[in-house]
């Protein structure tokens, strides 16, 4: 039989060790979880800026169509509208590459989409193009609404498959709350 000094010496020992235990481990786990936390907010984060981005794309060619529009009915002078259109297509090129920095460093499964969006605005830019380079395009109404129209598609589908791109990887991701 062990001296009653002792059983209360290894008591306390064994009891402070548990303790100090328990509290690295209590510890530990809220830690991972907080970091968990953290990364799934700053992945819905980068989801909704690429997502909004995406939309800004939108908007900006459809500006560009409008002022093409514009300077086809004389509207706005020759200098004015190679400024601003220029400055837009600055602006697009800003984005897809801030876009397509964010995917590789940060979402890399998404590069795949991310080339199919940038092909889809790409291709929005040389309808833009090859409409301003053909006048007799610009100069009839019902091809003004049809480039219109192809022009409002095509960013469409592109936005489109993009966005169920970043949902697909949110549901993966354990994001689906349906």
């Amino acid at each position: 039989m062990l001296n009653q000094n002792v059983t209360t010496l290894l008591s306390t020992l064994i009891g402070g060790i548990l303790t100090i235990l328990g509290g690295v481990i209590a510890s530990h786990l809220n830690q991972s979880k907080t970091d968990r936390s953290e990364r799934r907010k700053e992945l819905r984060m980068l989801i909704e800026e690429l997502s909004d981005t995406s939309y800004q794309l939108q908007v900006l060619h459809n500006k560009i169509l409008d002022r093409v529009i514009s300077i086809s009915n004389g509207n706005i002078t020759g200098n004015e509208k190679k400024i601003d259109i220029d400055e837009t297509y600055f602006e697009i090129d800003r984005i897809t590459a801030k876009m397509s920095l964010i995917i590789l460093a940060y979402l890399p499964s998404l590069t795949g989409a991310n080339a199919e969006f940038i092909q889809g605005i790409r291709k929005a830019g040389r309808m833009i193009g090859n409409a301003m380079g053909n006048d007799p395009i610009l100069k009839n109404e019902d091809n003004k609404k049809q480039l219109q129209t192809d022009l409002a598609d095509l960013l469409i589908e592109a936005d489109q498959k993009f966005r169920h791109s970043l949902i697909e990887m949110l549901k993966k991701k354990g994001y689906s709350y349906i």
